[in-house]
């Protein structure tokens, strides 16, 4: 079993303690926390632990952040955004794609895009830094010959077509980013001014044109990749790298329209659901130009070179040998008493509720326990 949790607070009516289901595993295990009570500290004044996924630089606390040495800032480094609270400046940064870590002082939150290399002491400043394994991203960035002030091109400098991308449009650069990493196909973006082309083919080159960015997105390890760094969405397969593919059957000039159903989709994501929630739909063929959605009904055994065109075979689903998961209850609860008045009972604490709170009856030592089925998690407690 686990040891108890033991937290300190700072005030002396508890509302709520919430426990977060993360997937408990049915075995004889039980978890208990510990609220202890303590007198004498105003709120707002308890010291809270870094938070998982952030690693404070050099103590996190009255440090200012910067890039490779302490006398290194720039105020292209970061974004300068309010936030009312340190818990605030840091959720704007997990929600970024680019964020790398914050400094934070009284409402005042940057937003670094590069990497935090170091920082300098500077009272009431503290600068913390995003593991990157907390990122929503399916992959990393890289800036192509620079990044600024270039273009996307294909095999050379010279190599540009319209079939190599979708053009789409995005108030910032980090929303167009956000819509290639949300594409299944996309190899990188060129932005500029609220233009923004998702890349469905590998970006080699480059070339100068300013005020223009291209960034190429890299493929993280454990994902399957092609020559055109394509990302594979579970339980579907490529047909001959998928990209500029027609479907056919059972040879390249092998096609019919009763080996499919005709659609239409505004995305490959949407195609493929509707691929994916019919009984007899074995892989699409798309084009996103003019949102055609082939759901084919018979198996794809083979493709043919169309510009425009994708096709994608649908797998044999697998079946889940996950072990059932059980979510956390109280099984019982105890603590200090008597309670201040009725009502206020140290049970309050674990209700659900914030309309009810536990109260103890003198100023110090207040305390309550509950012990859960399986081990959880306290996410947040609210007073």
């Amino acid at each position: 079993m686990a040891p108890p949790a033991m937290l300190a607070l700072v005030f002396a009516c508890l509302a709520i303690a919430v426990a977060e289901h993360r997937g408990c595993p049915m075995r004889d295990t039980k978890a208990t926390v510990w609220l202890q009570l303590q007198k004498g500290v105003q709120s707002g004044q308890l010291e809270f632990e870094t938070p998982d996924g952030w690693d404070p630089v050099d103590g996190g606390m009255n440090r200012a952040c910067r890039g490779d040495s302490p006398k290194d800032n720039s105020n292209s480094y970061f974004t300068l955004v309010a936030a009312v609270t340190f818990e605030d400046c840091m959720a704007q940064c997990s929600n970024s794609i680019t964020c790398t870590g914050v400094e934070y002082s009284s409402g005042r939150c940057e937003l670094w895009q590069r990497a935090i290399g170091a920082s300098t002491r500077v009272t009431g400043f503290t600068c913390l830094r995003l593991a990157t394994s907390t990122k929503p991203s399916r992959g990393s960035w890289e800036q192509v010959d620079g990044g600024l002030n270039r273009a996307c091109r294909g095999d050379h400098s010279r190599d540009n077509s319209n079939s190599y991308y979708t053009l789409t449009s995005a108030a910032e650069l980090e929303g167009c980013m956000a819509q290639c990493i949300d594409s299944l196909t996309c190899t990188g973006i060129e932005y500029s001014s609220g233009r923004c082309e998702l890349w469905q083919r590998a970006i080699g080159a480059s070339t100068t044109v300013t005020a223009f960015t291209c960034l190429r997105l890299e493929t993280s390890p454990n994902l399957t990749t092609t020559s055109t760094t394509a990302r594979l969405p579970d339980g579907w397969a490529q047909v001959d790298g998928s990209l500029n593919r027609a479907c056919r059957g059972d040879h390249s000039l092998d096609n019919s329209n009763s080996y499919y159903t005709l659609m239409s989709a505004a995305t490959l994501e949407s195609c493929m659901a509707q691929c994916s929630d019919s009984l007899t739909c074995r892989g699409v063929e798309y084009n996103v130009e003019i949102g055609r959605c082939e759901l084919w009904k018979r198996a794809i055994g083979a493709s043919i070179h169309l510009n425009g065109f994708q096709c994608w075979r649908l797998q044999a689903a697998t079946t889940s040998t996950a072990a059932p998961q059980e979510s956390p209850t109280i099984a019982s609860t105890d603590g200090g008493s008597p309670a201040y008045g009725s009502g206020h009972e140290y049970d309050k604490a674990w209700d659900g509720s914030t309309d009810t709170y536990y109260d103890y009856h003198d100023a110090d030592g207040g305390w309550t326990e509950a012990v859960f089925s399986c081990t959880a998690v306290i996410s947040k407690i609210r007073y």
